[in-house]
């Protein structure tokens, strides 16, 4: 009787870690299907990666996303970048921007949801390049952002179209050995720093398409 409930409790294990399996699969598929919809408002140009280092088995978790501002010089766009303070007015579910410092720029970000992100900017800024570093408590690591600025001539109109390369990335260490919770981990925040830069970087082009600036 003991052997049966053992094999018993050992099936709905085994069934259990296949339900789990089968829907982190299945999102997997889902998430990736709409990743190569190209959205209206950004560039078909993004990309996610998972670089895992054999040395500690820690994983990197990135993504990247360009989008194309037309008419818009490199200047103009990261004026609003080193702005946070108005973030808000464009950044979807963004509640409120508290400036700490202005040298370097320290800020904290609240969502609907009362969460808080603090960002700090890196001293290696350039007027193409914002590199900068958010923390929470809730993040098993740092999370970094850049923000690069490419722009060029239109020969027709003869203003300038920028191209914001918006990139995040979070080391994480080894969360679990069982590798359907670590591939969970990898998917939710792989899909919280893809929302990240979607947010940022759509948020502010349809703003400035409307002429809100």
């Amino acid at each position: 009787m003991l052997d049966e409930w053992k094999y018993l409790i050992a099936g709905f294990l085994i069934l259990d870690l296949l339900t789990v399996y089968l829907v982190i699969r299945y999102l997997r598929k889902r998430s990736k299907k709409n990743s190569t919809q190209s959205p209206t408002l950004s560039s078909p140009g993004s990309s996610a990666e998972i670089k895992v280092n054999p040395l500690d088995h820690s994983s990197t978790l990135a993504y990247q996303e360009k989008f194309i501002f037309q008419g818009r010089s490199r200047e103009e766009i990261f004026r609003f970048i080193n702005n946070p303070k108005d973030y808000p007015k464009w950044r979807k579910g963004l509640k409120k921007v508290n400036i700490l410092s202005s040298n370097p720029l320290a800020y904290e970000e609240m969502d609907g949801e009362n969460m808080v992100i603090n960002f700090q900017e890196t001293q290696n800024q350039s007027p193409k390049l914002v590199i900068r570093i958010g923390k929470n408590s809730y993040l098993p690591a740092p999370m970094e952002i850049k923000f690069e600025g490419q722009q060029i001539q239109n020969s027709r109109t003869q203003k300038y179209d920028t191209t914001l390369i918006i990139a995040a990335n979070i080391t994480l260490a080894v969360l679990a050995k069982n590798a359907v919770i670590q591939q969970s981990a990898h998917w939710m925040f792989q899909k919280a720093l893809k929302h990240w830069v979607k947010n940022f970087g759509e948020g502010l082009q349809e703003f400035l398409r409307e002429g809100q600036n």
